[in-house]
């Protein structure tokens, strides 16, 4: 009996995993080379500035809010979040125009796998706004939000003007509706303060 040893191919390492990147860069080429468009679903993608900002809050006394009383805001619309880069998801704040001030509303929600993140803010004693708070266009800040394709979530959306059903008055007395408009020495009697 003869044996024969034949060679055998060396062994090759497996090609690398492609990132979630390469992978849609692969996809747009196959179907370009179809002639097809790509949609992606809204889990993975959103058009850009597709994000909304709202209140989501209600004064207590149902006319303004007042010292200690917590302004909460949410933004909707964007590409559902994977993850964070360059920070902690609750170092997040959103802006609020209260009367000309900028005042950092904080993130309350969590991260990840969400498409909605909700802020909060406490009235200060120094907070007056009597046309309604604004939340400024384009009004989040801190770490990057990434989707589950590994890019940045486009957190951009339209600003919120003074919303008349949203007033504040911080100051520690303040002088209720039913109080005279021009208030002098003669009119003063029957003035309600709510301290």
């Amino acid at each position: 009996m003869t044996l024969r040893f034949v060679p055998m191919e060396p062994l090759r390492a497996p090609p690398p995993l492609e990132s979630g990147t390469a992978v849609m860069r692969r996809v747009r080429a196959l179907a370009a080379a179809l002639g097809a468009a790509v949609t992606l679903a809204v889990f993975f993608a959103a058009p850009a500035g597709a994000a909304t900002a709202t209140i989501t809050s209600t004064p207590a006394n149902g006319t303004h809010y007042v010292v200690g009383e917590a302004i909460t805001t949410r933004l909707t619309g964007f590409v559902r979040i994977s993850g964070v880069v360059g920070g902690a998801f609750s170092n997040n704040r959103m802006a609020l125009d209260v009367g000309g001030a900028t005042r950092q509303a904080s993130v309350t929600s969590g991260c990840c796998n969400v498409t909605s993140a909700t802020f909060s803010y406490t009235v200060q004693r120094d907070d007056l706004d009597t046309d309604g708070i604004t939340i400024p266009a384009n009004s989040i800040s801190g770490p990057t939000w990434r989707s589950f394709l590994l890019t940045n979530i486009d957190r951009s959306h339209s600003a919120l003007t003074n919303q008349a059903s949203h007033k504040v008055i911080g100051s520690a007395m303040a002088i209720s509706s039913s109080t005279p408009s021009s208030l002098t020495s003669g009119n003063l009697d029957g003035a309600t303060l709510a301290v």
